[in-house]
C-alpha cells in the first residue's frame, strides 16, 4: 500500500514538473515571437523611412537637375541671341549671297537655253502675223535678274518675264522680245536696234539713253514708260505703240520730237504732174547691197541732218505716222535694214527731186 502511494506520488510530481516545463516552454516561445514581431516591425518601419529619405533625395535631385538644364538653356538662348545681334550683318550677308547665288544659277540655266532668232521656227496664222512663240516654247523667267551689259544679240526672247529686270547697256541688236513682260525693267542705255519688241509691255520702264534704231514697237505698251533722251526713236515708231500722258517723252512746243528727223516730203515744181499716183517711184542710183551688221550699228550713232520741203506746189502730202508696212521705194525687193537707210539717211546718189510721200501702214500713201 504504501509502494502504491509513493508510485502515484512519484507520478504525479512528474506529471506537474512535465505541465510547468511545457507552460515555461510556451512563454518563451510567446516571448521569442513577440520579439520577432517587434523586430520585423521596426525593419519594416525602418525600410519605410528609407523609402521616403531615397524618394525625397530622388526628387531634390531632380528638381535641381531640371533647374540646372533650364538655367543652361536659358543661357544657351541668351548668347544666341547675343549671338544673332552681334552677327546679324554677317548672317544676311550670308543668306543674301546664297539667295544671289540660287538667282545667278537660274539666269544662267534661262539664258543657256536661249535659241538664235533663226534657230527659232516662225509660225504664222491664219492672218500670218508672226506669233510671239512656237510650240514647246518656255519662256524663260528672269524677273529681277541683274543682265546689265549682257549681249541678247540675235537671241529669241519671246513672252519672256523681265519684270523689274537691270538691263543698262545690254546689247538686244536683232533679238527677238515679241509679246515679253518687261514691266519696271531698267533698259537705261540698251542697244535696242533691230530688235522686235511688238507686243511688249514696257509699262514703267525706263529707257533712258536706249538706242531705238528701226526697232519694232508696234502694239507696245509704254504707259509710263521714260523716254527721256532715247535715240533714234520716230513718231511713225511712236505711233504704233500705246501710250497716254504719263509716258515721258522728249517733246518740243512745236509737237515734235527732238535729236528726230523724220522726212518731209519734197513737192516737185509746177511743171511737173499733180497726181500722185503717176509719180515715178523713188529709184537709187546703184543696186542696194545688203547691209552688215557693222555698218548698220554705226550709223545710229550720226546725227542726220533734215530734209528741207520745198513747197512750190498747191499739193500738200499729209504724212501718217504708221510705218506698219515698208513703202515701195524701188522695183527691186529691199530689206528692212537697206530700207530704212534709204529712208533715213540723205546721199547724194538718191534722188531728192522726186516726192517721197509717207505712208498711213496700209501701203498706200495719203495726199490732201
Amino acid at each position: 500500500m504504501a509502494q502504491l502511494q509513493l508510485i502515484l506520488l512519484v507520478g504525479i510530481t512528474s506529471l506537474l514538473a512535465a505541465l510547468i516545463g511545457a507552460l515555461i516552454a510556451l512563454k518563451l516561445q510567446r516571448n521569442y515571437v513577440k520579439r520577432t514581431r517587434v523586430h520585423l516591425q521596426g525593419w519594416e518601419n525602418a525600410q519605410e523611412s528609407h523609402q521616403r529619405t531615397w524618394e525625397m533625395q530622388q526628387e531634390k535631385n531632380a528638381a535641381e537637375l531640371k533647374k540646372e538644364f533650364t538655367r543652361q538653356l536659358e543661357q544657351v538662348q541668351q548668347d544666341w541671341e547675343e549671338w544673332k545681334v552681334r552677327d546679324r550683318k554677317r548672317i544676311e550677308t550670308l543668306a543674301r549671297q546664297y539667295e544671289e547665288s540660287e538667282i545667278q544659277l537660274h539666269v544662267k540655266r534661262e539664258l543657256a537655253r536661249l535659241p538664235l532668232v533663226e534657230d527659232a521656227p516662225l509660225i504664222l496664222d491664219a492672218r500670218h502675223l508672226h506669233r510671239h512663240s512656237f510650240p514647246g516654247w518656255q519662256p524663260p523667267t528672269l524677273q529681277g535678274a541683274n543682265l546689265s551689259d549682257y549681249d541678247f544679240s540675235h537671241r529669241f526672247l519671246g513672252q519672256a518675264d523681265l519684270r523689274n529686270a537691270q538691263l543698262k547697256r545690254a546689247n538686244f541688236y536683232m533679238a527677238d522680245l515679241s509679246g515679253a513682260c518687261m514691266a519696271g525693267a531698267n533698259l537705261s542705255g540698251a542697244y535696242l536696234a533691230g530688235a522686235n519688241l511688238s507686243g511688249a509691255d514696257l509699262r514703267d520702264a525706263t529707257l533712258t539713253g536706249a538706242n531705238l534704231l528701226v526697232t519694232d514697237l508696234q502694239g507696245a505698251v509704254l504707259i509710263g514708260a521714260n523716254l527721256l533722251g532715247v535715240r533714234n526713236l520716230t513718231a511713225q515708231q511712236l505711233d504704233t505703240t500705246i501710250y497716254d500722258a504719263t509716258t515721258q517723252l522728249d517733246v518740243e512746243e512745236e509737237g515734235t520730237d527732238p535729236r528726230l528727223h523724220s522726212i518731209q516730203p519734197v513737192v516737185p515744181s509746177p511743171s511737173s504732174t499733180p497726181e500722185v499716183a503717176e509719180q515715178p517711184p523713188f529709184v537709187p542710183t546703184e543696186n542696194p547691197a545688203p547691209v552688215d551688221n557693222t555698218s548698220f550699228a554705226a550709223s545710229q550713232e550720226v546725227e542726220l541732218p533734215t530734209v528741207t520741203p520745198v513747197m512750190e506746189s498747191p499739193i500738200i502730202m499729209q504724212a501718217e505716222p504708221e510705218l506698219s508696212s515698208p513703202p515701195p521705194s524701188s522695183d527691186l525687193p529691199l530689206g528692212p535694214e537697206v530700207a530704212d537707210l534709204q529712208l533715213n539717211t540723205p546721199t547724194d546718189g538718191f534722188d531728192t527731186t522726186t516726192p517721197r510721200p509717207e505712208y498711213n501702214g496700209t501701203g498706200r500713201a495719203k495726199a490732201s
